[in-house]
C-alpha cells in the first residue's frame, strides 16, 4: 500500500522535479491536465468500488449480506507519459503495463426488501488511524474516505435455466490524499504574463525542498444493468454502468514558496494583487505553503464488469474485472462477504 501510495503522489511532480532546469508552467500544466482528465474519469469508477455483488439480485427480505470490497482502478500509463517527457526521462517499467493505480475499499451492507423484488444497500470506508500512522512513520501522509447508497430492482429471478437481470443506481462519494516528501531539492516554474495591462512580465514560482501533494474527489451517480447465474458453487456475472458526476483532481507541492516577478522577490502581502493576477493568468493556486494545479470532470463514464464468485455455504468470495473504453483503463476487485 505504501508503494501505491507514494507512486499516486509522486507521479504528478516526479518529472518536473527531475529538470535540473526551469519548468515552464504552461507545459507543467499540459502535462498534469492530460493524467489528472484521465485521472478524474477513473475516479468515477473507482467511486463504485464494493457496489456490484455477484448475484444481480440478492433476493426479498429477509436475506442480506455484508462484506469487504478492496479495489483498484488504473490510470492508462499514457496518461502519465508526458509528465516524464518533461524531464526526458522514460517512464518507469513497473507503471508501463496496467498504469498507475488508484486503490479503494469499502464495507458493504445490503438487505432484500418484503413485498418488492428490490435489495438495498449502503457502503462506507475510511483508512485506520494504525495504517495512517504506519505510513507517516514512513514519511506519507494519507487520507481516504467513501460512502454511498445504493438500490437494485430484479427484472428476472435466478429461475432453473433463467438467470438473474436487474438494473441498478447508487450515489457515491469517494475523497482521498496523498503527500510526501521526494528529496526534490529546489524548483523554478517559469511564466510570461502577456497583454495584461501592469502584470506582464516573466515570472518565476520557486519552491524549496517541497512535498509532493495530490488530492482527489469524486462525487457520483451511477446506474448498472446485470445478469448472473447460480450454477452450483459459482455465481458468473456481467454488466454494464454508466456514471455521471463530478470528479476533482488537484496537484501541486507543498512547500516554502517564493515568487519574482524578473529577478524581484514579491512580497506575499505588499505584492498580493500581482500575486493574484499571476495566480488568475496562470489557473494556480499561490501562497507561502505552495501551490496546486487543479483539474475537473464531468464528463459521464461507461464501463463495463464482469466476473464470478466462489460459494462455500454462506461465504462468497466474490472477483470481478472491469473496463472503461474511452480512457481503455482497467479495473478489478476482490470481495469476502456472508451472504444469507
Amino acid at each position: 500500500m505504501k508503494r501505491i501510495i507514494l507512486v499516486l503522489a509522486a507521479l504528478s511532480l516526479l518529472a518536473v522535479g527531475a529538470s535540473a532546469q526551469p519548468v515552464q508552467l504552461t507545459d507543467f500544466q499540459a502535462a498534469f491536465q492530460t493524467f489528472a482528465d484521465d485521472m478524474a474519469g477513473v475516479l468515477a469508477a473507482n467511486s463504485t468500488v464494493g457496489n456490484v455483488w455477484s448475484q444481480a439480485y440478492l433476493g426479498g427480505f429477509p436475506r442480506f449480506g455484508a462484506g469487504l470490497a478492496v479495489g483498484a482502478n488504473f490510470v492508462p500509463a499514457d496518461s502519465a507519459e508526458p509528465l516524464f517527457a518533461e524531464a526526458g526521462a522514460p517512464l518507469p517499467s513497473e507503471l508501463s503495463n496496467l498504469g498507475i493505480p488508484l486503490p479503494a475499499a469499502a464495507l458493504s451492507f445490503k438487505i432484500g426488501l418484503p413485498f418488492l423484488n428490490m435489495d438495498v444497500g449502503v457502503k462506507g470506508g475510511l483508512i485506520p488511524d494504525s495504517a495512517a500512522t504506519a505510513l507517516a512513520s514512513n514519511g506519507v501522509e494519507a487520507t481516504y474516505e467513501t460512502m454511498g447508497v445504493n438500490v437494485r430492482y430484479a427484472l428476472l429471478k435466478d429461475r432453473l435455466v433463467i438467470p438473474a437481470v436487474s438494473i441498478g443506481a447508487s450515489w457515491n462519494y469517494i475523497k482521498g490524499s496523498a503527500k510526501t516528501g521526494l528529496g526534490l531539492g529546489t524548483q523554478d516554474f517559469e511564466y510570461t504574463v502577456s497583454g495584461s495591462p501592469g502584470y506582464d512580465g516573466v515570472y518565476t514560482i520557486t519552491v524549496t525542498d517541497p512535498d509532493v501533494d495530490l488530492q482527489w474527489e469524486a462525487n457520483t451517480f451511477d446506474f448498472t444493468l446485470q445478469v448472473s447465474k447460480n450454477l452450483l458453487i459459482f455465481t458468473p456475472y456481467a454488466g454494464a454502468g454508466f456514471t455521471i458526476g463530478r470528479t476533482a483532481v488537484d496537484g501541486g507541492m507543498a512547500a516554502s514558496v517564493d515568487v519574482y516577478q524578473g529577478a524581484t522577490l514579491l512580497d506575499p502581502v505588499a505584492d498580493a494583487d500581482v500575486i493574484n493576477a499571476l495566480e488568475q493568468a496562470a489557473g494556480v493556486s499561490i501562497s507561502d505553503q505552495g501551490f496546486l494545479v487543479n483539474a475537473e470532470s464531468n464528463s459521464p463514464t461507461i464501463r463495463i464488469y464482469g466476473g464470478t464468485s466462489i460459494n462455500i455455504l454462506v461465504l462468497k468470495l466474490d472477483f470481478m474485472a472491469s473496463y472503461v473504453p474511452a480512457s481503455k483503463s482497467l479495473g478489478a476487485q476482490v470481495m469476502a462477504r456472508i451472504q444469507l
